[in-house]
């Protein structure tokens, strides 16, 4: 089975990330998209056709094209404001966590205000790098 509108999705992405970044193999473009080079080519020529709603998620705000949400039918994420006047890494590391996160609570179906919840964004976060102060809600 193919789906070229994966296929074309990666290969247009393809091309925009190489007229920032100078000529570039598909291996470098698939290290900055997350995955194996075999697994980015697979996509790239439609032979694989899947993507777990995390990483086809952190793909697309890695590049700025959440058109590959759509075609997947993976909801949107809600929009996150991260300030410009952070470091670029810091942004983009919070994005990455944020948009994780909000897949992830949506794709288990949590309440966001759960203990559960609040356990998963702490366990993500530090993924990330980042920390939290406390995790767990106080009783009463």
């Amino acid at each position: 089975m193919t789906d070229s509108r994966i296929a074309d999705y990666f290969n247009r992405n393809y091309l925009k990330w190489q007229l920032v970044n100078g000529r570039a193999s598909i291996a470098a473009f698939a290290d900055y998209c997350f995955m194996s080079k075999g697994y980015m080519s697979g996509l790239m020529n439609g032979k694989k056709t899947n993507l777990s709603m995390v990483l086809a998620y952190q793909i697309a705000v890695k590049l700025n094209d959440y058109e590959i949400l759509d075609i997947l039918n993976y909801a949107r994420p809600d929009g996150i404001f991260i300030s410009s006047s952070l470091p670029s890494d810091l942004q983009e590391r919070l994005r990455l966590a944020l948009g994780e996160i909000s897949a992830t609570i949506k794709a288990k179906s949590l309440n966001p205000e759960s203990d559960e919840a609040l356990k998963l964004t702490s366990e993500i976060l530090g993924k990330f790098g980042l920390e939290t102060i406390s995790s767990m809600r106080k009783p009463g």
